[in-house]
C-alpha cells in the first residue's frame, strides 16, 4: 500500500518524520513511545522534524485514516468485513493533553486522569485494521476556549459530543468514504443507547449491539392500545402499550432448558470456543414513534471445557428478519478481535 503522497505538501515532505515516527511506535517499550524516546531507538530519527510532524505540519491525517479504511476494505472482501466500534484510554501525568480529565479508564477499571477516544476498526474473522477514531472531548474542555487553542484544537471541534454520538459518526463516515462492511458491532457500552440504535436503524445501517440485562423488550407488538378512562378526571390523551415490556434477563429467565442452541464460534490454542444462544424476534418501542421496531434478540453464554454454561450476554440486532441467529452470534463475538487490539495499544 503505496502512502506517501499522503504526507507530503505544498512545502513540505513529511515521509521520512512519518517513517520514523511509525517505526518508534514498534520499536519503543511500552511506556516509551514518546518522541524523545523514539529518537533514541530510531536510527535517523529527529525529535524537532517528528514534533512539527506531528503537531504543526498540515497534512491531513483524516484522509491517511481513510486511505487506510479503503485498503482494508479492499483486503477483506467488503461486504463480509464488520465494522467495529470501541473505545479505549490513555492514561496521563498532566492536564495539558487535549481532552484529559478525571474520568473513567475502561482499561483499568476505575476513574483515572486519562484521554478517551472512540475507534472504528474493519474486520473479517481474526483480522482487524483499524479504520478511524474521535477524540472523546470532556463538556469542560469544550466550555473552555483558551485550554482548547492551547492544545491546539480547532475551533470547529470545540464541541461537545457523547461516545455514542462519536461512534455514529465513524461509522456514517466509513460507509461514506466509500469502505464496505455488513454490520456495525458494537459493545454494551454503546447498545444501552436507544437513540444511537435508531439513529443507525434510520440511516438504513444494520448493527449488532449488546445491551444491559435491563434493556427492556416486547415479545407481541405493542402497537398502543386506546388511552385508558382518566377515572373522572381530564380525558387521557397518550397512548399506552398493548402489553408490557419485560426485561432481556427475565425473558431469559423464562426460556425453557431446552431452548439453549450450542455453536463453534472458531479454534483456538486451547480447542473450541463454544457457546451457546437463544433467538427471538422482539418489537421495541419508547413510547413516542409511530411504529415499533422490530428487531432480533440474543442471550448467549459461553461454554467452559467442561461444557458449563457462563455469564449470559444479550444482543439487539436490526438485521433483516431472515438473517440466521448463529451468524448474528458470530458477529456479536467477532468483536473480540477489536478488544484485544485495543488492549494493546
Amino acid at each position: 500500500m503505496e502512502i506517501s503522497h499522503l504526507f507530503r505538501t505544498a512545502t513540505n515532505n513529511g515521509v521520512e518524520h512519518a517513517r520514523s515516527y511509525l517505526h518508534g511506535l514498534v520499536q519503543a517499550r511500552p511506556g516509551s513511545k514518546n518522541m524523545e524516546r523514539m529518537e533514541e531507538t530510531v536510527a535517523g530519527a529527529d525529535y524537532e522534524g517528528m514534533q512539527h510532524f506531528i503537531s504543526g505540519s498540515p497534512w491531513d491525517a483524516g484522509a491517511a485514516m481513510d486511505h487506510v479504511a479503503l485498503e482494508a476494505s479492499r483486503l477483506m472482501d467488503g461486504p463480509m468485513a464488520l465494522a467495529y466500534i470501541d473505545e479505549t484510554c490513555f492514561s496521563k501525568k498532566g492536564t495539558a493533553s487535549a481532552g484529559v480529565a478525571r474520568q473513567y479508564n475502561g482499561r483499568l477499571g476505575k476513574v483515572d486522569n486519562c484521554q478517551v477516544a472512540v475507534f472504528a476498526a474493519l474486520g473479517r474473522g481474526d483480522r482487524a485494521a483499524l479504520a478511524g477514531a474521535r477524540l472523546y472531548l470532556p463538556e469542560e474542555w469544550c466550555a473552555d476556549d483558551a485550554r482548547c487553542r492551547r492544545a491546539g484544537i480547532p475551533e470547529e471541534s470545540r464541541v461537545f459530543k457523547t461516545k455514542a454520538v462519536l461512534a455514529l459518526e465513524l461509522i456514517l463516515h466509513l460507509r461514506s468514504a466509500g469502505a464496505a462492511f455488513e454490520a456495525a458491532v458494537l459493545d454494551a457500552g454503546y447498545g444501552k443507547d436507544p437513540a444511537l440504535l435508531r439513529a443507525l436503524d434510520d440511516a438504513g445501517e444494520t448493527f449488532v449491539a449488546d445491551v444491559h440485562r435491563s434493556q427492556r423488550v416486547r415479545t407481541t407488538d405493542p402497537w398502543p392500545a386506546p388511552p385508558l378512562p382518566a377515572g373522572g378526571g381530564r380525558k387521557a390523551t397518550a397512548p399506552r402499550a398493548a402489553m408490557a415490556a419485560v426485561t432481556v434477563a427475565d425473558w431469559t429467565a423464562a426460556r425453557p432448558a431446552g431452548a439453549w442452541t450450542a455453536t463453534v464460534l472458531r479454534r483456538g490454542t486451547r480447542g473450541e470456543v463454544r457457546v451457546e444462544y437463544i433467538h427471538e424476534r422482539v418489537y421495541l418501542w419508547d413510547g413516542q414513534e409511530e411504529q415499533p421496531r422490530l428487531w432480533h434478540l440474543i442471550a448467549r453464554r459461553a461454554l467452559d471445557k467442561n461444557g458449563q454454561p457462563e455469564e449470559i450476554s444479550w444482543t439487539l440486532s436490526n438485521a433483516p428478519a431472515d438473517t440466521p441467529a448463529v451468524r448474528l452470534v458470530h458477529m456479536a463475538c467477532a468483536r473480540y478481535f477489536i478488544e484485544r487490539g485495543c488492549s494493546s495499544w
